[in-house]
């Protein structure tokens, strides 16, 4: 992990900045992986619903590769900073992902990345809106 010495902290990313939450250290580590999805099964899933809604949803999010690329660079940034880009062998479990509503008129949604590690536990939060909560 990069210099995050805190509960919280910021990534520049493109246009808007990334904050990491670190649990684990101060906070209680995030041990219920099975209410998160994998972010390959997320990515399988949305596929599915996006083929099935014939249409629907195009004009909200453009092409399904739109989202693909989002996610996937958000992965890559999430990776990155957890030291995780040479192997998947430090994490505990694979890559998981969430969806937040993002509440602004466009009425779209942004993804979460979370990430735990294998030698501590530690479970890191990467989302483009803040999650205030996770600094208590």
């Amino acid at each position: 992990m990069s210099e995050q010495e805190h509960p919280g902290s910021t990534i520049p990313y493109g246009q808007r900045n990334i904050h990491v939450y670190s649990l684990g250290h101060s906070l209680y580590p995030l041990d219920w992986e099975l209410c998160f999805d994998e972010v390959e099964e997320y990515k399988t899933k949305l596929k599915r619903k996006y083929d099935e809604s014939q249409g629907k949803y195009t004009h909200c999010i453009g092409e399904l590769d739109v989202l693909y690329r989002e996610i996937d660079g958000l992965l890559a940034l999430a990776l990155a900073d957890a030291g995780a880009v040479e192997t998947s062998a430090v994490l505990r479990c694979p890559p998981m992902i969430m969806a937040l509503p993002r509440g602004d008129v466009s009425g779209g949604a942004d993804f979460a990345i979370i990430v735990k590690l294998e030698k501590d536990g530690e479970t890191l939060v990467y989302s483009p809106l803040p999650l205030h909560y996770l600094t208590r």
